[in-house]
């Protein structure tokens, strides 16, 4: 029986158990998937559920897509570019680090048409890999974050106007904070613009619903999710069926 789960926090909300549960189902697997809420987790305490409490994979998720870089024994070629793991799969013995997001978010760019300069939200796990695919696809794209020159309140709109696509890769407008949006230029927005909001949950975050008020094409996170997971489940599945 394969064991799965998703590990961070807050994660009440993720629709991941569901998912994973259907794609056992689809392929006969015998298995479960739980949520593995942690407030706080290092290095011994992650590792302790493959050791300790029998896990074959964990999906990643915010906060600690970035550090548990360090709590693996290796990382696939995606994830040492991009500096952030969201897939550990235990294989042979030892915790392998894969980033399925970079699929997913391939996946939703390429239902906002031709390419556009892109501003990209936030500076954690999720932006590292948008900023990976940009760079992968030639776009031009600026980061912007809490700690950032600019930041999100410092952005001007005569810069915010250049950048035809807005990517938010914040829990901002998500279930943390809920019927929130980050404090931007809003007025710029209009036909010409796209904004993809990696929260799933709404789906139509407060960013998503004021850029449709201005014209903008906009796209939510469950394709992301959607597609990132069955990479992941590929992962899982492979890692596991070695082992027996």
């Amino acid at each position: 029986m394969i064991k799965l789960g998703l590990v961070g926090t807050p994660i009440k909300h993720s629709l991941s158990p569901a998912l994973h549960q259907g794609f056992m189902a689809e392929e006969g697997v015998n298995g479960s998937y739980t949520l593995i809420e942690r407030t706080k987790l290092d290095r011994a305490g992650f590792r302790a559920l493959f050791t300790q409490e029998n896990y074959h994979g964990v999906n990643i998720t915010i906060p600690y897509k970035t550090e548990a870089l360090d709590w693996v024994d290796d990382v696939d070629l995606d994830a040492q570019a991009i500096g952030a793991i969201n897939t550990v799969v235990l294989e042979n013995g030892r915790l392998i680090g894969y980033n399925t997001d970079v699929v997913g978010i391939k996946k939703s760019l390429a239902l906002l048409g031709a390419p556009k300069p892109a501003l990209v939200f936030g500076t954690g796990g999720a932006s590292k890999a948008a900023a990976h695919v940009l760079r992968q696809m030639g776009v031009d794209f600026k980061i912007i974050g809490r700690n950032t020159t600019p930041n999100y309140a410092e952005l001007q709109p005569e810069e915010a106007m250049h950048f035809k696509w807005w990517i938010n890769c914040t829990p901002v407008g998500g279930p943390k904070y809920l019927g929130h949006y980050l404090p931007l230029p809003m007025a710029v927005l209009t036909k010409e613009f796209a904004i993809f909001d990696m929260n799933y949950e709404p789906k139509t975050t407060p960013l998503m619903l004021k850029g449709e008020e201005l014209g903008a094409t906009t796209l939510g996170g469950t394709i992301m999710l959607t597609e990132q997971a069955k990479k992941a489940w590929q992962l899982f599945h492979a890692a596991y069926y070695k082992t027996l």
